[in-house]
């Protein structure tokens, strides 16, 4: 089922999101899909065409019909199938959906024009019917050729996703959605451990994809080491758990973590430096510089989130009743980046709001715990 060129191209262009069928409901997965370009006319017979040129081209394609060319012979098969090209078919990829219901499990894509949002996007729960959509805009179901009932849906990177069990030692999955190939992770057992949490990214400059896990200790007697996680990290390919330290408690939350620039980014609640980031390049958790406005006044009660727009980091931050304020770091990791973009009046504080889209028309998508909307 896997080989290690085959595996990682094409792949539909994912970038994980999260949002709830209901209050008390697991979360419901929202990516990135590929759009649909036409290949231009020429006159140079295309199997002498130069590799870059060709890439160019096929790149903008859709995912289906790459496939359809790898089978055009073996050079094509093997520029068609390079990690390179992947990552030059997922940056050239406008935005769409793919959402997952709570009760079915089913997968569903929404394709998402740019210029403006015309249609209301609501996922709601019904007592009698389990979870339904109601969408008034194009919907297609993606299949899948491993059971996805099964599996939980933990993140995506680089249009491939990270599937598994949770709280179990069985292993977890990386997925091509696209050409439907799979690996198998294997997890190591580590008593008195328990499995609890895992993450999927890519290193850019080693161009590797790495696992991160967290594994939690809970003491059973009064003399045991206090609660505790644990970090354990794996290289695709390599079948090796390496135990990097221990995790800061308060990291974890029930909503997306962002990838971004190599990097995982968390909220956590304690001290001034409440944002914290993993990079999979020096495998280690950091303080990642936060807006300076914010940290004068955290003491108040807030709600905070994160996400990203039009591939920068963007930090939610509301007090209660008050507006919802939208930062925007513009250049990732440089503090003085920081932008107060948006500020949006009569926002619910109950909920914590994820930006997705920013719009030409003005208009923002985000998400929000109970349902989605368009603001």
């Amino acid at each position: 089922m896997y080989s290690r060129k085959g595996f990682f191209a094409p792949v539909l262009s994912f970038e994980c999101w999260f949002s709830f069928d209901s209050l008390s409901s697991p979360p419901i997965l929202l990516c990135q899909r590929i759009g649909i370009s036409a290949m231009k006319k020429i006159r140079t017979p295309i199997l002498e065409m130069p590799d870059d040129i060709l890439v160019n081209i096929v790149s903008r394609l859709p995912a289906k019909v790459i496939l359809k060319f790898r089978c055009v012979c073996k050079t094509w098969l093997n520029l068609l199938s390079q990690p390179d090209f992947a990552k030059a078919h997922f940056l050239r990829a406008p935005l769409g959906f793919l959402i997952r219901t709570h009760a079915l499990k089913d997968l569903h894509v929404i394709e998402l024009g740019e210029n403006e949002l015309t249609e209301k996007l609501d996922v709601s729960d019904d007592d009698d019917a389990g979870s339904s959509i109601h969408f008034d805009i194009p919907l297609e179901t993606l299949e899948l050729g491993i059971p996805l009932k099964t599996l939980d849906l933990f993140s995506s990177c680089n249009g491939l996703l990270l599937m598994g069990q949770k709280y179990t030692w069985k292993p977890f999955y990386i997925y091509n959605p696209i050409t439907r190939e799979y690996k198998a992770i294997p997890q190591t057992v580590k008593k008195p451990y328990e499995s609890n949490r895992c993450w999927f990214g890519f290193s850019p400059k080693t161009k590797e994809f790495k696992l991160l896990r967290s594994l939690l200790y809970l003491p059973f007697h009064k003399e045991d080491p206090p609660i505790k996680f644990v970090a354990e990290i794996q290289t695709v390919g390599t079948n090796l758990w390496r135990t990097i330290g221990e995790i800061p408690s308060d990291l974890f939350s029930p909503f997306y973590v962002p990838f971004l620039s190599g990097a995982l980014h968390w909220i956590r609640r304690i001290g001034d430096e409440f944002i914290y980031s993993f990079d999979f390049e020096n495998e280690k958790f950091q303080p990642f510089p936060t807006p300076p406005i914010i940290v004068a006044e955290k003491q108040k009660e807030s709600q905070m989130g994160l996400g990203i727009l039009r591939g920068c980091l963007c930090l939610t931050h509301q007090f209660h009743n008050g507006p919802l304020v939208i930062w925007v770091m513009n250049e990732y990791g440089l503090k003085e980046s920081w932008t107060k973009q948006f500020v949006i009046s009569n926002m619910s504080y109950h909920y914590i709001y994820k930006p997705v889209r920013y719009m030409k028309s003005g208009e923002i998508l985000m998400l929000c715990g109970e349902r989605n909307f368009i603001y």
